[in-house]
């Protein structure tokens, strides 16, 4: 089997080429097929393999429903969003006199004429359809990150609850929780530092 498999192989390439086979797929026997053709050197697909490609990635500018993150060209300034429309249409807004309001048009066209924004530094940091929990993604990114171009905490105000929890997602625990932990476990130790069973209680 050996020789005949080499054999095989050295024909095709002499040839030049390698043979291909498209089965379907039937767990279990399709791998056992594939070994097979695989003694011969020949190659194996299955009809998915074939037909389906995977979708070409979108350009950043032509994303739909992002939470983005602006970064200024020449100053640590930045600016977190989201928009239900394209990343590219949002951009230009910021830098339209008729969105006076927007934080980072006033900063690179009042406070600081001099610097700059560019959509190819433009970052998406999310992609969220639904109306109600992309604000929420921006909320958590602004509180995090604390871009400071950010005038107020975005579209969804998120709970204070969510300060901790986010500051010890990112950075670990602080001092103060790990001197609360330590408190609540010398509360539920009796006297002489044994650990508490059901004979303690």
């Amino acid at each position: 089997m050996t020789q005949q498999r080499g054999a095989q192989s050295g024909v095709n390439s002499c040839l030049g080429r390698r043979y291909s086979v498209v089965i379907p797929y039937i767990r279990g026997l399709l791998e056992e097929i594939r070994r097979t053709f695989q003694k011969y050197d020949v190659r194996t697909n299955t009809l998915c393999q074939l037909l389906v490609r995977p979708k070409d990635k979108l350009p950043n500018e032509r994303v739909m429903d992002p939470v983005y993150h602006i970064q200024c060209e020449d100053c640590p300034a930045s600016y977190a969003g989201e928009t239900e429309r394209s990343l590219k249409s949002r951009f230009q807004e910021h830098r339209r006199p008729c969105t006076a309001t927007s934080e980072v048009f006033r900063h690179i066209n009042h406070e600081h004429p001099e610097h700059g924004i560019d959509m190819d530094n433009a970052k998406i940091l999310e992609v969220e359809p639904k109306w109600f929990e992309r604000p929420v993604q921006e909320a958590i990114h602004i509180r995090t990150s604390q871009p400071s171009l950010n005038s107020d905490v975005g579209r969804y105000n998120l709970p204070g609850v969510w300060t901790n929890l986010l500051r010890r997602r990112i950075t670990g625990p602080g001092p103060e929780d790990i001197a609360a932990e330590q408190s609540c476990n010398l509360t539920t130790m009796p006297s002489g530092g044994s650990e508490v069973t059901k004979d303690t209680l």
